[in-house]
């Protein structure tokens, strides 16, 4: 140090080596010259506190200590400022951080030294000693701290420990004349000089006598010094890096198919990375199987069942698999067995534990507002956490942090704008994360450092349509796109240490053709080709003209085209439009988009001109314009949720049905509106008069849902006389015909495979064009090697 004086890391290992030998005013002002040189190392920080503490200095220490924790890095506080609470006798507090440090050792690695040291701080020699011996079985580098660190010195008479010292440190080393243990250590109850806390007075076996370390300069120590020095750089190191490591940066390098079924709806991996669950979709029926993620020895633990699985989970432990049907949360054992209902009356997507796995949170929703509650493992004493009135809402998948402070909830704060809400779990205090608002957010998972987040959602682009994985730092905001490839994904789980992602991962292949207007699959024929674009499947229509209007979305981006009948001549009209309509003139194009403001609405495009013009403002679907071409009619999602109509040049919006209706269609005189309904697991098509009012007709129909999202493709034939829709069975779609006078239904195509996304009949019903394709979602296994 004398020839580097400003050596940076000579000045860390001398702060060590001074506490050791038991110097702490110089390890003190050592620590000091240190932050000197680098004011963000907390680490030397936490150093100085040792040193104050054992002087007596508490105030100091505790206030030092307190700075520290709300800094970068400041979590390692945990391990020290226990033994700190310990020796000044508030052992109440002491046992609230072992408490702490118990959690954390289930889901990460905690070496016992810092056990031990809490346990020593209370005078509990067994415990201590315990935990010592687990730190040398281990090999943990901490180890070597037991043959010098004073905060050990009332263990030193225990035969145990002497036995343990003497596997440290060698006998050629640890001189007894020599070292600050052994018969350097002597017994005092005075208080050090610079102590003004008569408590220390209650600790024997803890000053050292400094004329010892004065008098004996001899080679043999100057050994140990360069033993002490050598390990106490390992240590000093790792206590750098603990305190002063960046933040966990999640990265997509490998990725692994677990699953080739092509029907994987949710999937979920066991804590330590061994285990995959994952629920199977067969037709009408999901059920739960599990394996392990290195073997493909799928077993099934929950029949199939005519019913839709939710929020998919382990517990921290790995034992029991959690999840949700309707609106019961069940538990079962991870390698099958009886079911058991947890909780009713959840609304949750998925449910999150708490660290040590004793509590979880979840979603309830009412008419008045959103809330997250905290119930036990057992689905006992349940209680409200935090409540938000709605129009916002919160989203179905809480996250609770590693470090058990807060949960994180995704709010939907307007249409296709949301943000991340973090809640403080000790008193419901609840602020947002300063970041941009993605347009969708899904799932959210915590890192294990609890300085990140990964989201499942639509962040980058509000013109794609993909869901992606990104990861949100936390507490800044900045987000960062994870999968760069062109799928999108429905939900994922994430490993304890936060190396493995396991995610499902969807894979659309829609292209557009044509069929004459019989039916006749013999006959059909494609139009478009290529992967993942989704040909058609928010938008489809027959121009005047006789050209097909179609959206496409490749790689994610969004866009429509028109192409000729015969698959000649595609050409793009519109960039960013979704759900595209065209009116019965060939005039407009209808579509919903961000505006410059970035809110959601209804667009007009004159074709003639050119020129774009906004109609409504919200989350706008399922457009389609009056035969007369002077009315559109729309659905809107959310907390206005219903069938509008507004003019054509915009103006008012009229609500004419209250419901979740879907894909209306105007009958060719304008007098009546057919549209899909769907409440709850009941499905139909219902026709009511054009200007609103009594339902007229009721039929039972459902319709395609791929990844949970509804297809409700529907139209009137060009005679009024009947309505056109689409029913899927074993996985291949047909368009069947409804008698509007309630005659049996009639099947119109004859296709044997693939699926009918959308379809569109010609104005004289001579030509079908189809949205048709395969879609399929499997497991990938997403490893973070860095």
């Amino acid at each position: 140090l004398e020839i580097d004086p400003l050596g940076f890391w000579h000045s860390c290992i001398l702060t060590i080596c001074y506490f050791l030998w038991r110097k702490y005013e110089q390890a003190i002002a050592q620590s000091l010259t240190t932050t000197a040189i680098n004011p963000k190392l907390y680490a030397e920080v936490i150093k100085r506190c040792w040193s104050l503490t054992e002087l007596g200095r508490h105030a100091e220490a505790f206030a030092l200590y307190e700075d520290v924790s709300t800094q970068p890095g400041g979590e390692s506080v945990i391990w020290f400022i226990g033994n700190a609470y310990a020796v000044t006798g508030e052992s109440e507090k002491a046992r609230a951080v072992l408490a702490q440090i118990k959690e954390i050792s289930a889901e990460m690695y905690t070496s016992p030294f810092f056990f031990a040291l809490l346990h020593a701080g209370l005078n509990e020699t067994k415990e201590a000693i315990d935990y010592i011996e687990q730190l040398v079985e281990n090999r943990d580098p901490w180890m070597v701290f037991i043959y010098a660190d004073p905060r050990l010195d009332n263990l030193r008479s225990d035969s145990r420990f002497q036995r343990l010292e003497s596997m440290v440190v060698p006998e050629a080393v640890r001189m007894k004349d020599d070292t600050p243990s052994s018969a350097n250590l002597k017994t005092s109850s005075e208080p050090n000089q610079n102590n003004a806390d008569s408590k220390r007075g209650e600790r024997e076996s803890r000053t050292v006598s400094a004329t010892t370390f004065k008098s004996r300069r001899t080679a043999r120590l100057a050994a140990v010094c360069i033993a002490l020095i050598i390990l106490a750089s390992v240590i000093g190191y790792a206590l750098y890096n603990f305190a002063n490591r960046q933040p966990i940066e999640f990265h997509a390098d490998k990725i692994t198919s677990l699953t080739t079924t092509g029907k994987t709806k949710i999937a979920a991996v066991s804590p330590d990375g061994k285990y995959l669950a994952n629920v199977q979709e067969n037709g009408e029926k999901q059920s739960l199987w599990v394996r392990q993620v290195a073997a493909e020895n799928n077993v099934q633990i929950v029949p199939p069942a005519e019913t839709k699985f939710r929020g998919l989970s382990f517990s921290p432990d790995g034992s029991r698999i959690f999840y949700i049907v309707g609106n019961m949360l069940f538990q079962i054992p991870a390698l099958g067995g009886s079911p058991k209902k947890v909780l009713e009356n959840i609304n949750s997507n998925g449910i999150s534990f708490s660290p040590d796995g004793e509590q979880f949170a979840f979603v309830r929703y009412s008419k008045e507002d959103s809330s997250i509650f905290i119930a036990d493992a057992d689905g006992a004493n349940e209680r409200q956490l935090h409540s938000l009135a709605r129009p916002e809402s919160l989203t179905k998948n809480p996250a609770w942090s590693p470090d058990g402070k807060v949960i994180a909830c995704s709010v939907r704060h307007a249409p296709a704008d949301y943000y991340v809400l973090v809640v403080q779990t000790a008193d419901g205090a609840a602020a947002p994360i300063n970041s941009q608002h993605p347009t969708a957010i899904s799932q959210l998972a915590w890192l294990p450092d609890s300085k990140g987040l990964m989201m499942l959602g639509i962040a980058e682009n509000k013109k794609s349509v993909l869901e992606r994985i990104y990861q949100i730092s936390y507490p800044s905001g900045e987000t960062r796109r994870i999968t760069n490839d062109f799928m999108a994904y429905d939900n994922f789980s994430l490993t304890a240490d936060g190396h493995s992602l396991l995610a499902v991962r969807e894979e659309s292949i829609n292209h557009i053709w044509t069929a004459p207007g019989d039916g006749d699959a013999s006959r059909a024929k494609q139009l478009t080709v290529g992967l993942d674009k989704y040909d058609g499947v928010a938008g489809l229509a027959w121009m005047p003209d006789g050209r097909i209007l179609y959206e496409s979305k490749p790689g994610g981006r969004i866009e429509t085209l028109t192409i000729n009948a015969d698959g000649s001549n595609s050409k793009q009209v519109l960039e960013n439009g979704v759900y595209s309509t065209v009116s019965p003139d060939g005039r407009f194009l209808v579509y919903q988009k961000p505006g410059d403001s970035g809110e959601f609405g209804l667009f007009r495009l004159d074709l003639s001109d050119n020129t774009e013009k906004r109609l409504t403002v919200g989350l706008e679907l399922w457009m389609t314009v009056s035969p007369d071409g002077k009315q559109v009619i729309f659905s809107r999602s959310g907390e206005q949720m219903g069938l509008y109509r507004v003019s054509i040049d915009g103006g008012e919006t009229t609500k004419i049905f209250d419901g979740a209706a879907m894909a209306a269609d105007v009958s060719p005189d304008g007098k009546q509106i057919a549209f899909h309904l769907s409440k709850g697991k009941q499905s139909g098509i219902v026709i009511m008069p054009f200007d609103g009012g009594e339902m007229t007709r009721i039929f039972e129909a459902d319709f395609l849902r791929v990844a949970d999202f509804p297809l409700p493709a529907l139209q009137w034939t060009p005679d009024g006389r009947a309505l056109n829709y689409v029913i899927t069975r074993d996985n291949v779609s047909n368009i069947w015909r409804q008698p509007i006078d309630g005659g049996a239904p009639v099947q119109v195509t004859n296709f044997t495979t693939n699926l009918i996304f959308n379809f569109a009949f010609s104005p004289d019903g001579s030509q079908i064009a189809l949205s048709r394709g395969t879609f399929n979602s499997d497991v990938v296994l997403i490893e973070n090697q860095k």
